[in-house]
């Protein structure tokens, strides 16, 4: 996208642009794939917790049907109420919780 800058010159908004991630690695890598901001390289987590990823690191899951087109798990977080905060990583074996991704910008 072009946007005027204060002096009132265009150019192309700084937030839009994609650029080599092949140096970065860890959480800046993370962080910068799965917002879109690298031109080579795509985000190594999944959004969607389907049923049948990383059984055995949450045994005790319940399963519930999305939009009448699959069925997603859900993990007891508190009390009675039961969420599905979790990125699924590329190998359909681990996931890893909403918090420990999104919360590395702040670190």
């Amino acid at each position: 996208a072009v946007v005027s800058t204060q002096s009132g010159h265009y150019g192309r908004d700084p937030s839009n642009l994609k650029h080599s991630c092949d140096h970065m690695y860890g959480e800046q890598y993370l962080y910068t794939s799965c917002t879109g901001r690298c031109s080579d390289s795509s985000c190594p987590l999944r959004t969607i917790p389907r049923y049948e990823v990383c059984p055995s690191q949450f045994p005790d899951r319940v399963g519930t049907i999305v939009n009448n087109k699959y069925l997603m798990f859900l993990t007891r977080s508190y009390g009675s109420l039961y969420t599905n905060r979790y990125f699924v990583c590329e190998d359909n074996t681990t996931c890893v919780d909403y918090s420990k991704v999104c919360d590395l910008v702040y670190d």
